[in-house]
């Protein structure tokens, strides 16, 4: 293990990520729930690590300031450069960054449960992967599965994301090879860096 690599996870209603687009193709969804499952699958096996540290989305969003400092008392060794808040008067965003992003704006909690105004997405991504109603009583996002009541009545919508549904077991093979390419080419230029 890297004893320099630190990790910030942003934790999201899963909800809101599998309905999110990717700025330059608003035809796909940019993810789905299998891929949530997955990333969040890691981010459990990491919890109570030192350099590791869960932030809520949804609090970063309504108060990004307060996350800073949760940040900064975490990993003390970060210098505040300018505050959350202030971001999109101070960043220098890539044109590629900026369409991605729909934008450089002010953090704000907008896309919280945007979730609600796609019904069908929410849907359809169950019809495939199965109830989300464990993940978010997990999270702390519902008690309880009265949620899935909102989704009666609803036309699923099994439109494609930029991740594929399934990962079949050679294309897992390639990604994981692929990893542990990156993997050892980062720790060859690691090695590098410090002699």
């Amino acid at each position: 293990s890297d004893p320099e690599l630190y990790v910030i996870y942003v934790l999201r209603d899963p909800r809101d990520v599998i309905v999110s687009r990717h700025g330059k193709n608003r035809d796909k969804y940019y993810s789905n729930i299998r891929v949530w499952r997955e990333l969040h699958g890691y981010a459990q096996s990491m919890l109570e690590h030192e350099r590791f540290l869960l932030i809520r989305y949804e609090e970063f969003v309504s108060e990004p300031d307060k996350t800073q400092e949760q940040i900064v008392t975490r990993f003390p060794w970060l210098r505040m450069r300018h505050r959350f808040s202030e971001y999109h008067e101070h960043a220098v965003v890539s044109e590629k960054s900026t369409l991605a992003m729909n934008s450089v704006r002010p953090i704000a909690p907008s896309s919280v449960g945007v979730w609600q105004k796609q019904l069908g997405r929410i849907k359809g991504q169950q019809q495939i992967h199965g109830s989300l109603t464990p993940d978010l009583i997990a999270c702390g996002y519902e008690s309880d599965a009265d949620w899935e009541r909102l989704l009666d009545g609803v036309t699923p919508d099994t439109s494609s994301s930029r991740y594929p549904e399934k990962v079949y077991f050679w294309s897992r093979i390639s990604r994981q090879i692929n990893a542990l390419r990156k993997i050892a080419m980062y720790r060859r230029v690691r090695r590098a860096d410090s002699s």
